[in-house]
């Protein structure tokens, strides 16, 4: 266990002021990434854990010496020879997955996740794995998420999690407890 812990990356910005600014420095890009990722209704999830190690849906992708491992658990991976044949094992088109890598590097984006409560886009920063923050957007032209995510910087509707507004459909959250 001391192994996974101290793999894991403190929070990138570790402030709400951190956050604010890197939104500020690439709104257009987050943008990009929260509609694209909204308009993808038959995958979930995509997780960047590091070089080399994603997770698109159900499935996980880790680089090994002689090509990828590929599945939904740690028991059920099979080996697969390239970057291309693993993406299709995992049901991700090679191209979209390389788009989101990329953005993931770019942005420093550990995970992208659309939650069906509420109807928005959660974007994970680097460093969330123990404790996770990042942005929450509204996406265009649905007002109901908007108010949803303005009532739960009141408080209370997103359980665990302390949500503040940052600017137009914008959200800051952080988890505040395990």
């Amino acid at each position: 266990m001391a192994a996974v812990l101290s793999a894991c990356a403190a929070p990138k910005f570790p402030t709400i002021d951190s956050v604010r600014v890197q939104l500020r420095d690439h709104e257009s890009e987050y943008v990009e990434a929260a509609e694209y990722w909204n308009s993808q209704k038959d995958v979930t999830t995509f997780a960047y854990f590091g070089e080399d190690s994603y997770r698109w849906g159900d499935y996980f992708i880790d680089r090994v010496p002689n090509g990828y491992l590929v599945g939904t658990g740690s028991n059920n991976r099979i080996q697969i020879a390239s970057f291309a044949d693993a993406a299709h094992r995992a049901q991700a088109d090679v191209g979209q997955l390389t788009w989101w890598i990329g953005k993931a590097k770019a942005l420093h984006i550990y995970s992208v996740t659309r939650w069906s409560q509420g109807d928005y886009v959660e974007i994970a920063l680097a460093g969330s794995e123990w404790q996770p923050y990042g942005l929450r957007y509204a996406p265009r032209n649905n007002e109901k998420t908007l108010e949803f995510l303005h009532a739960a910087t009141q408080g209370g509707i997103t359980n665990r999690n302390a949500v503040v507004w940052l600017q137009g459909r914008w959200f800051f959250f952080r988890e505040e407890g395990f």
